[in-house]
C-alpha cells in the first residue's frame, strides 16, 4: 500500500499523513521484453478502472519503447523490476551496417535515412541556434557517449556526425583499432512521437521501482520519465542515465517521494520539476549532468544537477550533487517552506547551491558545499534563508553570496516576471531575514571574491536607495557562532558599496558574529571531519565517464 508522509518545512514542523486509498488484492502481471510494458499497462487498465491495484513486475532485459499512460482511478499501480537495475527502459537500438569512409582516415559510416533536423529552441534570446545541443541524435560506442559535430570534416576520435543530405551517419572511434558494429554501437531512436520514454498524465497513486531509464533522445525541458499533473507518486531505487536532456521530471505534481535514486550523466538536468508541492527527496544522487549542454557552452540558465522551479513544501535529505557541468542544486522562483539537510554539493562547474526568487523559509542544514567553480551558496531575491551547521569553503567565487534585484524585467518577455498568479507588486521582494549560524566558511587558497557578499540593487534605483536596501538586509541578518578563515584577514567581508571589511569591521557594521572566530586550524579540521579534501576548486573533467 502506498501511504506517503510528507514533512512540511516551515516555521513550525509537523507531519501530514495522507489517507490511504482503497486497495483490493493486487493483480500481478509478469512482464518481459516480449510482453512489452505498453501491452502490460493496457492489460492493467481495466483492473485499475475497477479499483483493483496492479503490480507489473518486469523481467531483466531492454524495453525499447515509448509510452504515454493516463492511469484511471485511485487504485495503486506499481511498476517494478524483478531485480533492481536489470529492467532497462531504453531509447537506443543497436546499430550496424558499418563500412570505412573512403574519404577520411579512421572514420566509419553507416546509412542514415532519418531527417530529424534541429528541435525547437525554447529560449532563442539566451541560446542562439544552430548548435549541436539542439540535435536529436545520440550515439554511443562501447557504452561511451560520443561527441557530436555538425560537419564530417570536424570529426575527430570519439566523435560522430549526421549528414542528412548525403544519407550517412559518420563515426570516428576513440580507439583506432576498434571497428564499430551492432554489438558495440547504439543510436538513440526514441521517443519518436512524444518527448518521454514513459509519460504519466493525470495519474494518481503510482510507484516506479528499480528501473533504469537510458538513452532517451528527447528535447530540452523533458524527462525520460515524466509525471504530468499527477499526485501520490513514489520513485525509488531507479537510475536515469545518459539521456539527451533530463533524467526525471515532474510537471505540476503533488505528494511526491523520490528515494534511493540516481540521476547521473544526463544531457542537461539530472532531475527537474516545475510547479510541485509536498515533495520529499531522500538518498538521491544527481552527478555528472549537463555533459551535453556544456559541450556547446551552456552551463547555466536551465542546466543543473537538480533544478526545481516553483516548489512548495520540499524536504531533501542526504542528496548528493557533485561534478555537474552546471549548477549543483537549484531552487528557482516561488520557493516556500523548503528544507535541505545533509546535502553534499561539491566540484560543480558553476555555483554549488542556488536559491532564487524565494518567499522562504528555506533551510540548508548540516551540508557540505565545497570546491565549486563559482559561488558556494547563492541567494538571489530570497527571504528567510537559514544556513546552519554547514561547511561552505574552497569555492571559486564568494562562499556565500546574497543578491537582490527586484523588480526586474525579463528581457525575453519584456514584462515583470510573475509566478503562482501573483501580481507584480506581490512578487517584489528583497533579501532579508537571513540566518548564518554555526557554519564553517572560508578558503584555504587566495580568492579575490568576498567570503560573504551582499549586493542589493534595483532597476533605475539611486545609490542611496540601494544603500537603504542593503541596510535592511544587514539589520535583519542573524549571523552567529561561525568559523571563518581566508588567507589575509583584511577584505573578506563585503560592506556598503563594495567596501572590503575584516571580521572586526563586519562585526561593527552588522552587530553580528560577536562569538564567531577566525581560525585556519578549525577550517582544516572541519574538512577532515566531513571527509572532504582540502583541494582548490577545479573545472569538471568532461567526457571521461562511461555508461558502465
Amino acid at each position: 500500500m502506498l501511504a506517503l508522509g510528507v514533512f512540511v518545512a516551515c516555521d513550525y514542523q509537523r507531519w501530514i499523513a495522507l489517507e490511504p486509498l482503497p486497495l483490493l488484492t493486487p493483480l500481478l502481471i509478469e512482464v518481459d521484453p516480449v510482453l512489452t510494458l505498453a501491452v502490460a499497462l493496457e492489460k492493467a487498465r481495466e483492473a485499475l478502472a475497477a479499483g483493483r491495484a496492479v503490480r507489473l513486475r518486469l523481467a531483466p532485459g531492454f524495453y525499447r519503447e515509448e509510452i504515454v499512460f493516463e492511469k484511471p482511478g485511485d487504485a495503486e499501480l506499481i511498476i517494478e523490476a524483478s531485480e533492481p537495475g536489470t529492467a532497462i527502459v531504453c531509447g537506443s537500438d543497436p546499430w550496424g551496417g558499418w563500412e570505412r569512409d573512403p574519404a577520411r582516415e579512421g572514420v566509419w559510416r553507416s546509412r542514415w535515412s532519418h531527417r530529424w533536423g534541429w528541435f525547437k529552441n525554447p529560449w532563442p534570446v539566451y541560446m542562439p541556434m544552430p548548435h549541436p545541443g539542439f540535435r536529436w541524435e545520440l550515439v554511443f560506442m562501447d557504452k561511451q557517449a560520443l561527441h557530436q559535430v555538425t560537419q564530417p570534416d570536424e570529426l575527430r576520435p570519439g566523435a560522430y556526425c549526421v549528414d542528412e543530405d548525403a544519407g550517412w551517419l559518420y563515426l570516428h572511434p576513440a580507439d583506432a583499432a576498434a571497428a564499430p558494429s551492432a554489438e558495440r554501437v547504439e543510436v538513440s531512436m526514441r521517443p519518436a512521437q512524444g518527448k518521454h520514454l514513459l509519460h504519466f498524465k493525470h495519474s494518481r497513486q503510482v510507484t516506479v521501482r528499480g528501473l533504469v531509464f537510458r538513452h532517451a533522445r528527447h528535447p530540452l525541458e523533458s524527462g525520460a520519465l515524466m509525471f504530468d499533473r499527477s499526485s501520490h507518486i513514489l520513485v525509488e531505487d531507479c537510475r536515469f542515465e545518459w539521456n539527451n536532456s533530463s533524467g526525471l521530471e515532474f510537471e505540476h505534481a503533488t505528494d511526491v517521494v523520490v528515494r534511493r535514486t540516481r540521476c547521473d550523466h544526463n544531457g542537461t538536468i539530472g532531475m527537474g520539476a516545475h510547479g510541485i508541492d509536498r515533495v520529499t527527496l531522500e538518498d538521491v544522487q544527481a552527478c555528472g549532468n549537463n555533459w551535453r549542454g556544456s559541450r556547446w557552452g551552456t552551463t547555466t540558465w536551465f542546466t543543473s544537477g537538480i533544478k526545481f522551479l516553483d516548489v512548495n513544501d520540499l524536504v531533501a535529505r542526504r542528496v548528493r550533487t557533485d561534478q555537474n557541468h552546471a549548477i549543483g542544486f537549484w531552487l528557482d522562483n516561488e520557493i516556500a517552506r523548503s528544507s535541505v539537510e545533509e546535502l553534499v554539493c561539491c566540484d560543480n562547474l558553476e555555483e554549488g547551491v542556488h536559491f532564487e526568487a524565494a518567499d522562504g523559509p528555506i533551510a540548508l542544514r548540516r551540508s557540505v558545499v565545497c570546491r565549486n567553480g563559482k559561488t558556494g551558496v547563492a541567494g538571489r531575491d530570497c527571504d528567510g534563508v537559514v544556513i546552519e551547521d554547514c561547511l561552505v569553503a574552497n569555492n571559486g567565487g564568494a562562499q556565500i553570496e546574497v543578491k537582490g534585484e527586484l523588480p526586474r524585467e525579463d528581457p525575453k518577455e519584456g514584462e515583470l516576471f510573475v509566478g503562482r498568479g501573483k501580481t507584480r507588486d506581490q512578487h517584489r521582494r528583497y533579501p532579508r531575514d537571513w540566518v548564518i549560524r554555526g557554519c564553517t566558511v572560508g578558503s584555504l587558497y587566495p580568492n579575490p571574491h568576498f567570503m560573504i557578499s551582499a549586493q542589493i540593487k534595483g532597476i533605475n534605483q539611486t545609490p542611496e536607495k540601494e544603500d537603504a536596501l542593503y541596510e535592511r538586509f544587514i539589520r535583519t541578518l542573524v549571523s552567529e557562532r561561525n568559523t571563518f578563515f581566508a588567507p589575509g584577514a583584511a577584505g573578506a567581508f563585503q560592506g556598503r558599496r563594495q567596501a572590503r571589511l575584516d571580521l572586526a569591521g563586519w562585526r561593527a557594521l552588522t552587530l553580528q558574529d560577536a562569538r564567531s572566530r577566525w581560525d585556519e586550524a578549525a577550517l582544516r579540521a572541519e574538512f577532515e571531519k566531513r571527509g572532504q579534501p582540502t583541494t582548490a576548486p577545479a573545472g569538471v573533467a568532461q567526457d571521461k565517464e562511461t555508461n558502465a
